[in-house]
């Protein structure tokens, strides 16, 4: 279940807009890096409490056993998360694609973390260029390994009531690989974020 979003339709559309050239510019590096054609769906924007965040991904993918790696990006008024979820199937398809054999864990996780830095390197340098901020990031780290979806760890957002969550879902053609990219804004940056998309909007 999502909540109304903390902002108006107009805000709403700004902050699609913006993930959508950003998500987009990222779907670019993901194809050179898996050696494909990328779908690229348009982002789902949610206002959620974070304990509901797997509920959409688990109505697309089922229950799975999954990967993640999170980037942590901060602007002067806090820190927010970019999230890259894969499922086990996914994650052998990528290694094919990458030549890799998945023969321990540390081989594994070092494939989550290329996955996430691919697409959250290129699509945060463009959304700071779109909004013209700068931002620090903290090192990438693992959110979980083969586990269910709700096992995920994103401790620091356990303790807020809302999330505002940007999505996307990136498939492979011809391919079983998808992985999903989560934007998350924690409710302490509303009004920075509120603000932030009224400075786009008067540009």
């Amino acid at each position: 279940m999502s909540y109304p979003l903390p902002f108006s339709e107009t805000h709403r559309d700004c902050l699609q807009e913006v993930a959508n050239v950003a998500m987009g510019a990222a779907a670019e590096s993901l194809a050179d890096y898996v050696g494909g054609f990328v779908e690229l769906p348009i982002p789902v924007i949610r206002y959620l409490a974070p304990n509901q965040l797997y509920e959409g991904l688990i109505e697309q993918h089922g229950e799975c056993q999954v990967s993640a790696g999170v980037q942590a990006f901060a602007g002067e008024n806090g820190a927010a998360y970019a999230m890259v979820v894969v499922s086990d199937e996914s994650l052998l398809a990528l290694a094919k694609a990458r030549q890799l054999t998945l023969d321990d864990l540390e081989v594994e996780q070092n494939l989550v973390r290329a996955l996430t830095a691919t697409i959250t390197e290129t699509c945060l340098t463009m959304m700071a260029e779109l909004s013209g901020r700068e931002f620090t990031f903290e090192p990438l780290f693992i959110a979980g390994m083969h586990e269910p979806l709700a096992n995920l760890h994103l401790d620091d957002l356990v303790s807020l009531d809302f999330v505002t969550s940007v999505e996307i879902c990136y498939t492979l053609e011809n391919s079983p690989f998808a992985c999903d990219l989560l934007l998350l804004f924690p409710e302490t940056l509303n009004q920075p974020l509120l603000d932030l998309l009224d400075q786009i909007l008067a540009q």
